[in-house]
């Protein structure tokens, strides 16, 4: 029979027993501390949620910010990269440049040397 029930059946009859009223008294503190219990059961595991959930947290901050400076590293090195081959490439067209100008000196000089030839030839 439900606690409640039996409580208003007593008092509604008003020929309340001491040794039920003890019982029902008994019964109704145990109730209470299981819900105590339960409440207790409830608080612990909230709390080793909220735990977990802040360790996450710090977890996801600490993962996103190791991604974020590690592409930072990456994008600073591609940099350095791309800086290191314009100055190659730079090197390497100077170069050309060089190498052209020596071609073309010695086709002048060769040219020269022709003409300086077929002019004493000619005379």
């Amino acid at each position: 029979m439900d606690i409640e029930v039996r409580c208003a059946e007593l008092a509604e009859s008003k020929k309340i027993n001491m040794e039920e009223y003890k019982e029902t008294t008994l019964k109704i503190a145990e109730k209470m501390d299981h819900v105590a219990s339960l409440s207790s059961s409830v608080y612990e595991v909230e709390h080793d949620t909220n735990e977990k959930l802040m360790k996450f947290i710090e977890f996801h901050h600490n993962t996103s910010q190791f991604a974020l400076s590690s592409i930072v590293n990456i994008k600073e090195k591609l940099e350095n990269i791309c800086k290191e081959m314009v100055e190659i490439h730079r090197s390497l067209e100077k170069m050309e440049l060089e190498r052209m100008r020596g071609d073309h000196e010695a086709r002048a000089k060769a040219l020269k040397d022709d003409l300086e030839e077929f002019k004493s030839k000619k005379r």
